[in-house]
């Protein structure tokens, strides 16, 4: 578990100086770690991947190590936990303040809409 935290920092640290970078960091962590054999827990993986999504590579390299990126990352890690989420990838569906786990389908995303769809209906909300 360990070695993802580098990977789940930069994403962290990517958000903070731009929002829309989240994703585009985590695309191009899967990229770099899938397609092309690299390492996602090195520095230089993770600052190769800033740059490729145009984040300023200094102001990147200091969030990645700050106190401030590390606090969050614990609060994010704690709030899964109190989800019951310890396993990675997870789905959780937080419906009507009560948090039902979602079995997740890599093969048919129907499946799981269609439990998410079940467990709204079951509590009396619509799908919209």
């Amino acid at each position: 578990m360990r070695a993802i935290y580098p990977a789940c920092r930069a994403v962290l640290a990517a958000k903070k100086q731009r929002a829309e970078a989240e994703p585009e960091m985590i695309r191009a962590i899967q990229i770099a770690y899938y397609q092309q054999a690299k390492n996602p827990s090195l520095p230089e993986t993770l600052q190769g991947c800033a740059s490729e999504i145009g984040l300023n590579k200094e102001v990147f390299i200091e969030d990645l190590k700050s106190p401030a990126i590390e606090s969050e990352l614990q609060h994010q890690m704690q709030l899964a936990r109190s989800m019951d989420g310890y396993s990675y990838p997870s789905l959780r569906l937080v419906h009507n303040n009560t948090v039902f786990p979602i079995t997740i389908d890599y093969l048919d995303h129907r499946a799981m809409l269609n439990e998410i769809k079940s467990i709204e209906i079951c509590s009396g909300s619509h799908w919209i």
